[in-house]
């Protein structure tokens, strides 16, 4: 949450997919301090929650997530009035013809993750709604469960209001 205040995500869903998106998890119990993360997680990982971000939120979910091997699989979180916030596309090609944030097919697709990756923001609150430009594979040993990515933002993104996909591991190929 990148805005001056807390946000209630009620109404809020993430999406998931694998040819479509046939996936649906509400968000709805949810306020995200200011500065706040949400780490929505399988059930089978449990996080230490000493070493998360202060604030920091988890939210169990079995995510329904490919690794777009043959085709692009896709992460999307809608608000309330079901509007596209946040997208992430990634793998290539997009056979499924899966829009980005402006209802365009998507055509800048983030590249999948391999063994031992996840998928992140490159920089921390910002959306460009290219998933290309907007996130790349980091090393698992450097993922940040509840925490910003590596590099801090170069700019102030501060009151745009936008709760966006900070990360994503995915269920990569090896």
């Amino acid at each position: 949450n990148v805005s001056d205040h807390a946000l209630t995500l009620t109404g809020w869903t993430l999406n998931t997919g694998k040819g479509s998106y046939d996936k649906t998890y509400a968000l709805d119990a949810l306020t995200v301090p200011i500065g706040g993360f949400v780490l929505v997680h399988h059930p089978d990982f449990t996080p230490n929650v000493s070493t998360l971000a202060p604030g920091a939120l988890t939210m169990v979910a079995a995510l329904d997530l490919g690794n777009a091997t043959t085709s692009s699989d896709a992460v999307q979180l809608l608000n309330c009035n079901n509007d596209p916030v946040d997208t992430l596309i990634f793998g290539d090609p997009n056979k499924d013809n899966y829009l980005d944030d402006s209802g365009q097919i998507a055509s800048s697709l983030a590249t999948i993750s391999g063994s031992g990756e996840s998928i992140g923001r490159r920089v921390n609150g910002v959306d460009s709604d290219l998933s290309f430009e907007d996130f790349t594979a980091f090393e698992v040993e450097e993922v940040s469960p509840g925490f910003e990515n590596p590099e801090p933002p170069p700019c102030d993104v501060s009151g745009n209001g936008l709760v966006l996909i900070n990360e994503v591991l995915t269920d990569a190929a090896g």
